[in-house]
């Protein structure tokens, strides 16, 4: 069985009274991405995605061409969405402002691998959130997501979703949705809890597709949860009331589960069996997923020492304190949150590592981090997820397992240099560089390592050439220490300035690229 756990957060700007007329309340839109918490068992395995529509520079939302021309195109979903009370509210007639219903594009959903048509509001300020749960292992698994969503002292009726989901599950939608009856208390704070029950759907020929909510391996289900929008009547006072630990923001927690088929009746009963019911046991599940929001390094510090796990940074300067070595972390932030390495100044690496993070599990979500240049400047055996995260400037990879998810690479004079981790994977990265990307080098005490390269694009302001005259590719490979297998997936985007996608410097005996032994250059 497993479980993923994501988190959401709608940060909250408090206006004047005064000004709500013009501006309303504002909040933001984030996603939080922890596996801290991820269980197996077998050979089940899940992975939650999330996507929004694709958005011009001027807001418009960009359709599709061919097949996709009544479509709207989507792209993975990124953090730190305004959101506004609805100008339209979809579902209220009569009310001011007027009733919008749908908007006459749809979101074709074929086009992420899922399935179905999805509609979405016609009214303004609505946002995406189109979740849906791939089942990445090799057995048939029975899946359900759970969506907490904050209320406080109020009813919680003021946010509203929009899912693909109905209460009796006929097939018109494939998932089946029921509250959880009251509130429930999560770490101290009232949430309104919903279950997403996975049944699959029929089609218009009467045949199902995952019928009986059998999601296949290697298969993903339709979209759950599509939109959040607050009412167009929220008021700040409202949104005060709503806010229950006041920490600022707007909590939806969001945690999918999935147990194996076999030797189950049916979904309901695997599920209940496997993890227990949800009016029982969510406040259990969720109880880790609170935000603990932080100002300043004292904060930052203070958090950690408590033993708060998942950390909300408001925009400033930071610095990793002592207190986290060794200890498994959740850090998110905006771009507008810098995280500085501040190297020791002695020891290895020539004293250019920051041991604040030593033996440390970390998932850093949406923020910048900053080096000082140096060429080994990084964490020190650090294991970390970087989701939509700047590097800026080099980086070393610490001891450990590094994975950079739609992160943004601003690197100049050097590499991001792969270092002493037995693996590192670059999931639709994007590296801006003046001719140097990625060094591939066991420079720390691993005799393996692996790297993964899957939909990156490389930029390069010009050509670099080694200390020896070697003009560099945007994967450098020194294969001199240690045995390397090297993969290249998916559409990888190579600047002209580049000596192609990857070379091998040295140690072609020692390398693998893409499951064949590499004897020279390509």
């Amino acid at each position: 069985m497993s479980i993923f756990k994501k988190t959401l957060a709608l940060l909250l700007v408090i206006a004047l009274t005064a000004a709500i007329a013009v501006s309303g309340t504002l909040a933001y839109l984030q996603d939080e991405k922890s596996d801290v918490n991820v269980m197996t068992l077998g050979s089940v395995k899940i992975k939650q995605h999330e996507y929004q529509r694709q958005q011009d520079a001027d807001g418009t939302y960009v359709k599709g061409t061919g097949e996709y021309a009544d479509s709207y195109l989507l792209e993975a979903f990124e953090q730190n969405k305004p959101l506004l009370p609805i100008v339209g509210d979809p579902n209220e007639p009569g009310n001011s402002p007027a009733y919008a219903g749908y908007d006459s594009t749809v979101v074709r959903m074929t086009q992420v691998d899922s399935y179905g048509t999805m509609q979405v509001f016609a009214g303004k300020n609505a946002q995406d959130k189109f979740v849906t749960v791939e089942n990445t292992g090799k057995s048939n698994a029975y899946v359900r997501t759970i969506v907490a969503i904050e209320v406080g002292s109020t009813d919680g009726s003021l946010i509203r979703t929009s899912a693909r989901a109905d209460k009796t599950h006929n097939g018109d939608q494939p998932w089946k949705s029921t509250n959880i009856g009251g509130k429930v208390n999560i770490n101290g704070n009232n949430y309104r809890v919903v279950e997403y029950l996975y049944l699959g759907a029929k089609l218009s020929g009467g045949t199902w597709r995952h019928e009986n909510g059998v999601l296949p391996a290697e298969d993903t289900t339709y979209p759950s949860l599509c939109q959040v929008y607050l009412k167009h009547n929220a008021t700040n006072e409202d949104m005060i009331a709503i806010d229950g630990n006041g920490n600022g923001m707007l909590d939806i927690l969001v945690l999918s589960q999935a147990v194996q088929v076999e030797g189950f009746a049916n979904a309901q009963t695997a599920l209940d069996t496997a993890f227990g019911k949800t009016a029982e046991k969510a406040a259990t599940w969720f109880g880790g997923m609170s935000l603990t929001t932080v100002s300043s390094d004292a904060e930052f510090a203070k958090a950690i020492a408590d033993g708060k796990t998942q950390i909300w940074l408001n925009p400033g300067t930071y610095h990793a304190p002592a207190a986290a070595k060794g200890k498994t972390l959740t850090i998110s932030g905006t771009k507008d949150v810098i995280l500085e390495v501040v190297p020791v100044g002695q020891g290895e690496a020539g004293g250019q590592l920051d041991y604040n993070f030593d033996g440390s599990k970390v998932t850093f979500n949406g923020i910048t981090i900053k080096t000082n240049s140096q060429l080994y400047a990084g964490y020190a055996r650090l294991s970390a997820v970087y989701n939509d995260c700047v590097i800026q400037n080099t980086y070393n990879c610490g001891d450990g397992t590094s994975e950079f998810n739609n992160c943004v690479f601003n690197i100049t004079n050097e590499y991001l240099r792969v270092g002493g981790a037995t693996s590192a994977t670059f999931t639709g990265c994007t590296f801006n560089t003046d001719g140097r990307a990625i060094l591939v080098y066991q420079d720390g005490t691993n005799v393996a390592q692996t790297v993964t390269v899957k939909d990156c694009t490389f930029n390069a302001t010009a050509a670099a050439n080694t200390w020896n005259g070697i003009h560099v590719a945007a994967v450098s490979i020194d294969g001199t220490n240690g045995t390397y297998v090297v993969n290249l997936e998916g559409t990888n985007t190579v600047d002209s300035d580049f000596a192609g996608l990857y070379q091998i410097k040295a140690g072609e005996s020692n390398v693998t690229v893409n499951n064949k032994s590499v004897t020279q250059n390509p």
